[in-house]
Order: structure tokens, then C-alpha cells, then sequence
């Protein structure tokens, strides 16, 4: 009897333990901060097809989001996680977005700051300018161990809150994200880093192997300039003239003196044509380190166009 309640138990607690693996995530429960910014991204695309029209031939902005907080101005956490909401929309919804150049461009025409407070008034005016259906607007506030980020749609043409929806983000993952976020990076930023530093604005674009190769190479033509520079410098300040003095204390002909003399005179002249050559080579690798830091880099429209080809 006893046998059998065990087996009955044992059954129950397996059946029970299947039962929980196999139910679904939900929104709560979610991990990860990949995982709470696609359950919001759902949550607002949800309400914005459901505006009347076709949505796939209207077109939604995402502001950037206002930042509060001394952490999160510093890192600029609106900016990026308003960029993940845009991408999440635009690559899991497919909804036609404002480009981010044309946003820009009408924030900067009603003097508004990229990242700040938008009262409702403001969101009219701008979604009309923008040809803008709906917008969505949020704020990231430091919540002392998270993030707290709060996200609301609001119709464009009425004014109207469609939709206000907040998640918390843990701090230590957006923080990181933050840190190689696409959104802060610029094109000028990278060749910048570049031009300091050869393979820095490579790293800087994310691409930490291109950035050591072409650091190490300009790095070692660099060094090779200034060691055979070095030498020939040497060779015309102190070798050339004391060859002649060398001529003597060896007591050489006068023909094997002029030799020897003529001798050092081309060597080190030698190497400092061979230096000249190298500083060409140092300057022309930094230059395309500069110049491939910048073609790889991504900007306002790059992201755009990015976005547009998902």
C-alpha cells in the first residue's frame, strides 16, 4: 500500500513538474531585457494597427525618450532605448516609421530638445509636421536597481493616449548594451578615434579584429619609420663626420679615406631616403585606417537605411 502511494506521489510531482516547464513565458516572467522591450514593442504595435486605415499605408515616429536621472542622462539611455522600441516595431511589426533625419529635422525647426519632455500640444504640432499617425513618446528614470522605462502612443490626430505601458529593464544589462549601443555612434566619431589612434574608431564601430590588424600594421610601419630615422640621423650628425677622423686613426690612403667617407655619406643617406619612404607608408595606412573607420560607420541615415532594408 505504502508502494503505491509513493508511485502515485512520484507520478503526481513528475506530471506537475512537466505540466510547469511546459507552460508559456509570460510578460512577468520573461528574462532578459531583449525579452520585456519585445513584449512592449508587441504591446504598442498591437494598438497602433488597430487605429482605423490600412497601418501598413500610414507612418508612426518614435521620439527620443526623455531621460531622468543623473545615470541615465549621462549614458544617454533614452536615445538608446528608444531606438530599441524602433527597431523592435520596424523589424517584428514591419510599421512604416519616420526616418530619423526627417525627426530630427522638424524637432530642430520647433526648437525642441532630441531627448527631453514633449507635453501633448508639442506632440500634435509634430506629428502633423512629420506626417505622423500616431507617436509614441516615454521616459527611462532610474529606479535604483533598475530601470524603469514608461512608453505611451498617443494619436496624433485627436491626441489621445492609445496605449502607456512600463517595464523595468535590470540596470547591468542596459547599462552594457549601452556602452556599444549603434544609436551613440557616429561616422565622424569613428574616423575621429581613428585619426588619434589608428584601429581605435574600428573598434569603436564595433569590429574589434579590423581595428587590431590595421592597428598593429600602421603601429609596425610606424616604429620601422622611426628606427630607421633614427639610425640615419644618426649617421648624418655623428658617423659621416667623425669618418673622417676614423680615416685617419685607421691610417688609410688618401683614395681608402675618400672611400670610406663616401661610403658612410651613402648609407646614412640611404636610410634616410628608406625613412622617407616608410613616413609615406606610416601616413598613407593611417589615412585608410581613418577613411574605412568612417565608411564603416553608421549614422543617422545608415540606420535608417538599415531599418528599412529589415
Amino acid at each position: 500500500m505504502v508502494g503505491r502511494l509513493s508511485l502515485c506521489a512520484l507520478l503526481f510531482s513528475a506530471s506537475a513538474l512537466a505540466e510547469e516547464a511546459s507552460a508559456p513565458a509570460t510578460p512577468a516572467t520573461a528574462a532578459g531585457m531583449d525579452a520585456r522591450m519585445r513584449n512592449l514593442a508587441d504591446a504598442l504595435a498591437l494598438q497602433l494597427k488597430r487605429l482605423p486605415g490600412d497601418h501598413r499605408e500610414q507612418r508612426f515616429a518614435v521620439l527620443p525618450f526623455e531621460n531622468v536621472g543623473e545615470e541615465t542622462i549621462e549614458r544617454s539611455l533614452g536615445l538608446v532605448v528608444s531606438d530599441l522600441v524602433t527597431t523592435d516595431l520596424a523589424r517584428d511589426h514591419r510599421l512604416p516609421l519616420v526616418e530619423r533625419g526627417q525627426l530630427g529635422e522638424v524637432m530642430a525647426e520647433l526648437a525642441l530638445q532630441q531627448s527631453g519632455a514633449i507635453d501633448d500640444k508639442q506632440v500634435l504640432t509634430l506629428g502633423k509636421m512629420a506626417g505622423a499617425r500616431a507617436l509614441i513618446v516615454g521616459r527611462v528614470a532610474d529606479g535604483g536597481a533598475e530601470f524603469v522605462v514608461s512608453v505611451r502612443a498617443v494619436d496624433a490626430e485627436s491626441g489621445s493616449v492609445l496605449v502607456a505601458e512600463e517595464v523595468k529593464l535590470p540596470k547591468s544589462e542596459l547599462v552594457a548594451f549601452s556602452a556599444r549601443a549603434v544609436v551613440l555612434r557616429s561616422r565622424s566619431g569613428a574616423a575621429f578615434r581613428s585619426a588619434v589612434l589608428p584601429g581605435w574608431g574600428q573598434v569603436y564601430n564595433d569590429q574589434p579584429v579590423k581595428g587590431a590588424l590595421l592597428g598593429i600594421a600602421t603601429g609596425g610601419l610606424a616604429l620601422a619609420t622611426v628606427a630607421l630615422g633614427g639610425q640615419a640621423l644618426y649617421g648624418s650628425l655623428v658617423t659621416y663626420p667623425a669618418a673622417g677622423r676614423v680615416g685617419d686613426s685607421a691610417k688609410m690612403s688618401a683614395e681608402e679615406k675618400a672611400a670610406y667617407v663616401e661610403g658612410v655619406r651613402v648609407r646614412a643617406n640611404t636610410q634616410g631616403l628608406a625613412a622617407q619612404i616608410l613616413a609615406g607608408a606610416t601616413a598613407g595606412a593611417w589615412l585608410v585606417t581613418v577613411a574605412d573607420a568612417y565608411l564603416s560607420g553608421t549614422d543617422v541615415a545608415n540606420l535608417d537605411a538599415a531599418l528599412a532594408s529589415n
